[in-house]
């Protein structure tokens, strides 16, 4: 599945849950330090990566606000990642 119809599809939660209090936030992570992007050539390297904490309080952030509030998609890169 790509990107785009992941955002789709989180649109779709987002309004089709919206009367029953149901809020969704597409989490679009760059390079995190994880075991996972260790071995992957031409990732971010090492130093630049996001730290799993700072994941942790983008994906708090959304949880915290009032049901009024909501936050469609939250694109998290290092400055050595391209936003597309």
């Amino acid at each position: 599945m790509t990107r785009h119809a992941l955002l789709a599809m989180n649109q779709a939660v987002r309004f089709s849950g919206w009367n029953d209090d149901v809020r969704a936030t597409a989490l679009c992570p760059g390079a995190i330090a994880t075991d996972l992007v260790a071995g992957i050539p031409g990732a971010t390297p090492k130093a630049g990566r996001l730290q799993p904490d700072t994941v942790a309080d983008i994906v708090a952030f959304p949880m915290s606000l009032p049901n009024q509030a909501s936050v469609p998609e939250a694109i998290a890169n290092t400055r050595l990642e391209s936003p597309i």
